[in-house]
């Protein structure tokens, strides 16, 4: 039975899609519900008032006195003909953001569409590209302020109108191959006048012409993300400014006034594994910049999710730089709207010799290498020669019902935290210590309504909570999965372990043969959850206009081997060389599998274990950082039933006896073939240097956490 009739505060239901697209809208759920068959639970209570739901409510009156987008737009003095077109621009991505967060993405995504010789290969356009596309297209033509699309979905650009007074430009979904494991996409455009001079041409060429204006002649530029939360970025030419969509009343509130990009970062974004393939130049400055011997005196890390849009908002947000150093993005699609953006905030768009800004298109589909960020991390990469890589190799079942119950509680739980998620962002400091808080107290509050939990441990508290002395099982969790990726709207996600309660002292501490059940939840652009009873892993994903998680991925198995790897390449040179070895080898395609391995890091365990799980591969971190209570076992036991393996770089996970409630480990995590290649190098787990700080922050155990075990549990 649907969990309806549970009280949930929930967002907007998403809008419907434009009535003159061709493409139906996704068919409602004829698959399954998780929890169809169950017994409805009795009704949640709320969670216990403290000061972090306080904090929350402040937060939420500061949100609503601030200023919507057409409001700000309207507050700045712009032009009514621009407010019309950007309202028909934000309406539309509400519609994809929509159309990405639903159950049917799956299945759009998958299937392949047509496309011209310009989109042609890895680009080759998918009907959820086109849908996209149609939704901007039928939007702008009921804005009557266009005169020109051009797409990079299309060959040539389309006359709209012959009264519009703007030209726009766009890219309608950016990384659109992450929709099927759920990493952040995106809709970039930009906007220019009209060019009048050009009227007495035929219809394509003064279509084509006004198309190719160069970057320093843009009106305005913007992207949306959609990820946790749905942000869009713009820029009017005085300043870049943050807007998220409130999904309680469906608008852009702005909430990153004037945002200005660090003049330095401390993380760079670029695919590491073509390491091999980059030009003298670039290799020594991303070999300097991770070892700290840079202008900057501290290592880089790196993030790299692949999706353009997203990799470029966290350099917005946080500085570095973002890169592609090969001839692939788009100078009139992604290009130049992004570099707009990043000069107004204070940055700086190259191609690694020249400002984006002053390059003149020549070709509508013209592609070139794109760095992006902080004005002195480009300058300095700029400073290293050659940096543009000219080579471009080949890359391409029934549950009982006292566990049913207890999982519609957890799920309920993370319905509420991706709500929490997905809404904007409070302005105070500690904003993502207070979200895990939450998350924190969301999962005890469901997990005590139950009444199916007798112990609930989590990552966030050194003791267990003893909830009920009659309930059978036993609740393990990290709440809110890299909880510092929300400030930048990157991925954030939830983890859980069931075990069965055993009459024993350490109930949280059991190992696999015990575990009844496992999973995670992803909050990303859809919100995915994974989920084990021990018979295979299968991926539901929430449905926003019913509020249920639907059957879409059933049975999911991870390929034997994959062709990606997920770990800080930054951290190269702190790796042991039986790792460096591995890495090396499948980077430049001379192992096992004869195909260079790509590189993807987006920094969240749930993000990078999901997109392995799908597409194969490996995802790490070789240092002792991870819990195998809270993490390590929950997601090795998913990634088994999967058909794959969890180690620690030598031993399998699910086989190691927990003797400390907060025992961190080294987590390798992926496809058999890959895990089993790896460990044949021999020591591929870090060993380094604990500091002070790395003590306090629960880098290791002292002896007064191991001592503390011994202690009585909690109290509900």
């Amino acid at each position: 039975m649907p969990l309806s009739s549970i009280s949930i505060p929930l967002p907007l239901a998403p809008l419907p899609l434009p009535p003159t697209s061709n493409y139906p809208p996704p068919p409602p759920p004829s698959r399954p519900l998780l929890l169809l068959s169950l017994t409805t639970p009795r009704r949640l209570t709320r969670a216990p008032v403290s000061r972090t739901r306080a904090a929350a409510a402040s937060d939420m009156a500061e949100t609503a006195s601030s200023p919507t987008l057409l409001e700000f737009m309207g507050q700045a003095g712009a032009a009514d003909d621009l407010v019309v077109l950007v309202a028909h621009i934000q309406s539309a991505c509400k519609r994809i953001a929509a159309l990405v967060a639903s159950p049917g993405n799956v299945e759009l995504s998958r299937a392949k569409g047509g496309g011209g010789e310009v989109a042609a290969g890895r680009d080759a356009p998918k009907p959820l590209d086109e849908l996209s596309n149609e939704i901007i297209l039928s939007s702008l033509q009921r804005s009557g302020k266009v005169a020109v699309m051009a797409s990079e979905e299309n060959d040539l650009p389309i006359w709209v109108s012959n009264d519009g007074p703007y030209v726009v430009v766009t890219d309608p979904l950016d990384g659109s191959r992450n929709i099927e494991v759920s990493i952040p996409t995106g809709t970039i455009f930009g906007i220019y006048n009209r060019l009048p001079e050009l009227d007495h041409l035929p219809e394509e060429e003064r279509a084509q012409l006004n198309s190719l204006q160069s970057g320093t002649h843009l009106v305005a530029s913007g992207y949306v993300l959609y990820s946790s939360a749905t942000i869009l970025c713009v820029s009017f030419g005085a300043g870049t400014h943050g807007f998220t969509l409130d999904q309680s009343t469906g608008e852009f509130v702005l909430t990153h006034p004037s945002i200005q990009i660090p003049p330095r970062g401390q993380i760079y974004s670029v695919n590491d594994a073509r390491y091999f393939d980059w030009p003298e130049g670039l290799r020594k400055y991303i070999d300097t910049i991770r070892q700290g011997k840079g202008q900057h005196p501290k290592k880089y890390s790196a993030r790299y999710v692949c999706s353009l849009v997203a990799d470029f908002h966290r350099t917005l947000i946080y500085g570095g730089v973002a890169m592609n150093p090969r001839d692939h993005l788009r100078l009139v699609y992604e290009a130049n709207p992004l570099s707009f953006l990043a000069e107004q905030a204070g940055g700086r768009g190259s191609d690694g010799k020249n400002r984006i800004l002053s390059i003149q298109p020549v070709k509508l589909h013209q592609r070139l290498p794109l760095f992006l960020g902080s004005m002195e991390d480009m300058l300095e990469l700029e400073s290293y020669g050659d940096v543009q890589q000219k080579v471009n190799p080949g890359y391409e079942n029934g549950t009982p019902g006292d566990l049913a119950v207890l999982l519609s509680h957890v799920q309920s739980a993370c319905i509420r935290i991706a709500a929490l998620v997905a809404s904007p962002p409070p302005s105070r400091p500690n904003a993502p210590k207070l979200l895990d808080e939450m998350s924190s107290e969301i999962i005890l509050s469901s997990v005590q309504s139950s009444e199916k939990a007798a112990v609930l441990a989590s990552k966030n508290n050194m003791f267990p909570v003893w909830i009920s002395n009659d309930a059978p099982y036993v609740v393990v969790t990290d709440p809110l999965d890299e909880p510092r990726n929300i400030e930048a709207s990157m991925p954030t996600g939830t983890i859980f372990g069931i075990y069965k309660l055993e009459k024993a002292q350490l109930n949280a501490m059991q190992n696999e043969t015990k575990l009844v059940a496992a999973g995670y939840v992803l909050y990303s652009s859809a919100t995915f959850l994974s989920i084990s009873f021990g018979a295979g892993t299968h991926g539901f994903t929430l449905d926003q206009s019913t509020r249920e998680f639907v059957l879409s991925h059933p049975s999911i198995q991870i390929p034997p081997r994959g062709k990606m790897y997920s770990v800080n390449d930054a951290r190269y040179f702190d790796w042991p060389e039986a790792l460096k070895n591995y890495i090396d080898t499948i980077r430049q395609g001379k192992g096992q599998h004869p195909k260079k391995y790509t590189s993807r890091f987006v920094c969240s365990l749930v993000a990078d274990f999901h997109r392995t799980l799908i597409y194969g591969g490996v995802a790490m971190n070789p240092r002792d950082y991870f819990q195998l209570v809270f993490k390590a076992n929950p997601l090795s036991f998913l990634a088994e039933q999967a058909g794959g393996r969890g180690s620690d770089g030598k031993k399998r996970i699910l086989s190691i006896k927990p003797v400390q409630l907060q025992l961190k480990l080294p987590l390798f995590l992926g496809s058999m073939e890959d895990i089993v290649e790896l460990e044949s190098y021999g020591n591929v787990q870090q060993k380094v240097q604990m500091t002070l700080q790395d003590m306090r922050s629960g880098q290791v155990q002292t002896e007064r956490d191991i001592n503390g075990l011994n202690q009585p549990m909690q109290g509900p």
